[in-house]
């Protein structure tokens, strides 16, 4: 069983209503090939692979969201900022597409080395 099968309808609609769409297990997926695609595609402008990214970002925060089921977790732009600050992430983002993320959501601790969940 899926956490967002565990959730009740109440405790969703709360958590999108904070936390705004909140992705499901094949919507995350789906976009994560999308983002990782666009992301990865040098011929593309740093706009359109910031998208991709941005893609990627929001299908981590949803997961994580959603396996905290608390209202207490970060928003995207300080989840963004905990991910960021990992020495992975020079890994995982390209070099001007990391830089334009960190010039929006700036670095800060919070999760930790190698892991995308938050935990309170």
């Amino acid at each position: 069983m899926t956490t967002e099968q565990t959730l009740d309808g109440s405790r969703y609609g709360t958590l999108t209503r904070q936390y705004g769409d909140l992705w499901d297990y094949r919507t995350r997926e789906e976009h994560k090939i999308l983002g990782w695609n666009e992301m990865r595609n040098d011929s593309l402008t740093l706009e359109e692979r910031l998208d991709g990214a941005i893609k990627i970002l929001w299908s981590w925060f949803s997961r994580s969201v959603l396996a905290a089921m608390s209202d207490e977790h970060p928003d995207l732009p300080e989840y963004a900022a905990m991910l960021l600050s990992q020495e992975h992430s020079k890994e995982t983002f390209p070099e001007p597409v990391r830089a334009a993320l960190i010039g929006w959501y700036g670095q800060r601790p919070g999760i930790p080395e190698g892991k995308s969940y938050w935990r309170p």
